[in-house]
């Protein structure tokens, strides 16, 4: 078995549903999954991810789909102060009727700049799998789920994992348990209570609660920093592509630009990147062939360890902008 994560795409959704564990929660709405998921991946306000088998029959490849949105701050508290329920199916009928709580780029940009968001992570299912592959699937699901959320301004997680072995894992990663009654997070019970009873839960973390117990994999979430190169949309998108290891020419094809369209976006990046955090760059005194590609290999690697650069935000204030040259300004 070689495994692989990958970003999800529509066709993904409708490939899962056979191989769902969670199909009893959704009832007739189960089969509006693909639905709704599909326009929400293409409108960027959900993030999806699948693991698949390489060495799998072609169709049949699929072990574990991960799928999380960003939802409104009044969402949330009608979770809190709600009866208990299953968030999933709710999403979808506030979806199919036009009043959805779940955030658009727009709002995920604003609130990612500011206060912070709220993400669900709406499903995290792994296909029944024979047991000894079962950590190597959880593996990759964890690993993708962990960077494709890194750098965001997360200020509260919740989730309601199938019951099973994904429960199991995510209270091993620190899950902790919501309790209407007293409207807060508290220590998790076993497993087994929470199956037993078959009714809906919440199991989630708040930034406040991650500072006061690190350690866990679930504190990293909230690890943010604030960006310091801003760089646009399409800048992010580029880099985004570097990052995968992908050619300029490659990368031309991958977004639907021009090869020299492609050079300008370096160009306007390195300038950002020379304004805002000039001591990344190489000195002046390398040769030309050198500087570039020690350029290209600097920028991506604070990138990869910067993920909060590549995120959604809204554009640098003016009274920053002030403070850029003229010339660089006009390349944000």
């Amino acid at each position: 078995m070689r495994l692989r994560h990958r970003v999800s795409t529509p066709a993904d959704f409708k490939t899962w549903l056979p191989y769902s564990t969670v199909r009893s929660r959704y009832g007739p709405l189960f089969a509006k999954l693909p639905e709704v998921w599909g326009p929400l991946l293409s409108q960027e306000q959900a993030i999806s991810s699948v693991v698949e088998d390489l060495d799998a029959e072609k169709g049949r490849g699929l072990l574990a789909l991960g799928l999380s949105v960003f939802v409104s701050d009044e969402f949330v508290r009608e979770v809190k102060r709600s009866a208990p329920f299953w968030i999933g199916p709710e999403l979808i009928t506030r979806v199919r009727r036009n009043s959805s709580p779940i955030l658009d780029r727009a709002a995920i940009r604003r609130a990612n700049s500011q206060e912070g968001l709220n993400l669900f992570c709406w499903e995290a299912d792994i296909r029944l799998v024979p047991e000894g592959d079962f950590l190597a699937v959880c593996t990759e699901i964890a690993t993708a789920f962990f960077e494709e959320h890194a750098g965001f301004n997360i200020k509260e997680l919740m989730g309601q994992h199938p019951f099973g072995p994904v429960l199991r894992a995510a209270l091993q990663v620190g899950g902790w348990s919501f309790q209407n009654e007293r409207g807060e997070y508290v220590s998790a019970p076993d497993p087994e209570v929470i199956e037993e009873s078959g009714a809906p839960f919440v199991l989630g973390m708040t930034r406040e609660l991650a500072r006061k117990v690190p350690g866990c994999w679930l504190t990293t979430l909230f690890d943010y920093r604030s960006p310091r190169v801003f760089f646009t949309g399409a800048e992010q998108r580029l880099l985004s592509c570097a990052l995968d290891g992908r050619t300029d020419d490659e990368i031309a094809k991958t977004l639907a630009i021009s090869t020299s369209a492609v050079k300008k976006c370096w160009q306007s990046i390195y300038t950002k990147v020379g304004v805002r955090l000039p001591q990344l760059l190489p000195e002046d005194g390398e040769s030309a062939n050198g500087r570039g590609a020690e350029k290209k290999r600097r920028l991506l690697s604070y990138v990869r360890s910067h993920p909060e650069e590549l995120r959604p935000l809204m554009p640098f204030s003016l009274e920053r902008e002030r403070s850029v040259p003229a010339a660089s300004a006009r390349l944000l």
